[in-house]
């Protein structure tokens, strides 16, 4: 039986506009900050967020065995 891999990392999205959509993939190191690799910002943006209309917006990483299951370009 093969061993199985999941990989979850979470984002939550900065107080920065997303004027092209279909950018956002390839530059998401400006929208994104990881919670696990740099919690303290991560943390300052959430609590921006809490006086916006939509808060807590962000993207979690699903990786089974290598492989991504729901692409950035599908947020």
């Amino acid at each position: 039986m093969n061993e199985t891999k999941l990989e979850i990392e979470t984002f939550v999205l900065r107080g920065t506009g997303l004027t092209f959509p279909e950018l956002f993939s390839k530059q998401h190191d400006e929208h994104l900050v990881s919670i696990s690799a740099n919690p303290g910002e991560a943390a300052r943006w959430w609590h921006w967020q809490n006086d916006k209309c939509l808060p807590g917006e962000g993207w979690v990483s699903f990786i089974l065995n290598g492989v991504q299951i729901m692409p950035m370009d599908a947020w």
